[in-house]
């Protein structure tokens, strides 16, 4: 019983740590995208989110909670990790460009990053990661546990909340082509081209580590 107990103690310490990074890594971005009406009142924001996350995981403490989170894992990360990935890497490494991308590295490092970085950036990673999504698509079977078929409304529910991932992306290249200024060609080519602000600074300011501390 003490070997349980200890195990279960460990296991649970052990998941604290990611559950913070998440929640945090969440909140901050929400808190720097709306700052005015975030930021200020960040503990009441805080005090929100973890009521309505506790309250969406009640249900998995139920009888029927391993079926709820077997599905959640099968439609929730699965397929939608795999193609918010492939986008990503796309995007830095088509869109913003691969040589840009280790030229702000070089910047931060003070070296570029390796032929064998730049290649799985460009060919390797894009492209395993979509093969893999498209495989998964193509062999996908209805959801079951052991002896139990889960039915067409669960089904649906767990599309629903694969589509919920994925249609961001595009919700938010809607949302920036409309309020972008410009022609709609304009609007493209800005989105498509960013700026390198790095490289337009004409004055950088030296790291100086002998800094006399107390001085006026």
């Amino acid at each position: 019983m003490l070997l349980l107990s200890s195990g279960s103690f460990t296991i649970q310490t052990g998941q604290r740590p990611s559950e913070f990074g998440g929640l945090e890594a969440m909140i901050t971005g929400l808190c720097d995208q709306f700052p005015i009406h975030l930021r200020r009142n960040r503990e009441i924001f805080v005090g929100f989110v973890v009521v309505f996350i506790y309250l969406c995981a009640l249900p998995t403490c139920t009888f029927g909670g391993y079926y709820i989170v077997n599905l959640l894992d099968s439609y929730g990360t699965a397929m939608s990790v795999l193609f918010i990935v492939f986008v990503e890497a796309a995007a830095v490494c088509w869109i913003y460009g691969a040589e840009r991308f280790s030229d702000q590295v070089k910047e931060m490092l003070g070296h570029r990053p390796g032929i064998f970085w730049r290649v799985c950036w460009k060919y390797i990673s894009p492209i395993f990661i979509l093969c893999i999504f498209i495989f998964a698509m193509v062999q996908y079977k209805d959801l079951t546990l052991q002896d139990y078929t889960y039915p067409r409304w669960a089904i649906g529910v767990g599309w629903t909340l694969t589509a919920s991932s994925l249609l961001c992306i595009p919700g938010y290249i809607t949302y920036y082509l409309i309020t972008t200024p410009g022609t709609c060609i304009e609007r493209v080519q800005r989105g498509l081209n960013p700026e390198s602000q790095t490289q337009q600074r004409q004055e950088r300011i030296p790291i100086n580590p002998r800094v006399i501390l107390g001085t006026a």
